[in-house]
């Protein structure tokens, strides 16, 4: 059992290099993020295992999947060695009972989408045998799965927020991560594009982000359980 914090969790996804990685880590990220989906910062196994054995500190590796059949998101994590999912909605709900690790689930906010749309499928999700550990909440663009650096819908979130464990993604940088939590009040937050220079991750910008989150979740308090990672 590796427990993550009972803080609000801080994410940084899309990375590819040690060194993002473990300035990530150094900075107090919760959750390194590779992502095996087609992207510009796709990653195969093998390398994300090579940073993952070298990674230094607390922060947990999660791969991020999109359209994978599950035998193959199963077979890609444990040879990267990662020890938690991030997957997307699935058409037929049922395959998510056949994933082998704990996993956060993405619900992207299309365009008319409405608490009383999502909180039924968040809810049924919810209450079935193999549940997400949270809900990523991110924003809709018809082109790509994610990492866009396109809102989401704020409000829609803030209600999501309240009733269901929501971890806030799409379009956070430095500069708006603070009004983004003051605003949704989120149990986590989650980073791509937004900690990027030129399309590359940048240092300085990671860890900026995980300050101006880890001082804006500290402003405020409400209970949260952990999260806990059967190995």
């Amino acid at each position: 059992m590796i427990p993550l914090p009972e803080r609000r969790i801080i994410k940084i996804c899309g990375l590819s290099q040690l060194d993002h990685a473990q300035a990530a880590s150094d900075a107090r990220a919760d959750l390194v993020g590779f992502v095996f989906a087609p992207s510009r910062r796709q990653v195969t196994a093998a390398q994300t295992r090579a940073i993952v054995e070298a990674l230094r500190g607390n922060a947990v590796p999660i791969g991020l999947f999109v359209e994978e059949p599950v035998e193959e998101i199963n077979s890609t994590a444990a040879a990267a060695g990662i020890e938690l999912l991030q997957v997307h909605w699935r058409a037929d709900e049922r395959e998510l009972l056949a994933l082998e690790l704990p996993y956060l689930l993405v619900r992207r906010t299309e365009p008319g989408a409405t608490y009383d749309s999502v909180a039924p499928e968040l809810e049924r999700v919810l209450q079935s045998p193999n549940p997400p550990l949270r809900f990523l909440v991110d924003s809709y663009h018809p082109g790509a799965s994610g990492g866009t650096g396109v809102l989401a819908d704020w409000e829609l979130s803030a209600q999501l927020s309240q009733s269901f464990p929501v971890v806030l993604a799409g379009g956070l940088s430095p500069s708006n991560v603070s009004e983004a939590i003051e605003t949704v009040r989120p149990d986590g937050v989650d980073v791509s594009s937004g900690v990027e220079s030129e399309g590359k991750k940048t240092p300085e910008l990671i860890r900026a982000f995980i300050e101006n989150a880890r001082a804006s979740f500290d402003r405020y308090s409400s209970s949260s359980s952990a999260i806990t990672i059967q190995s």
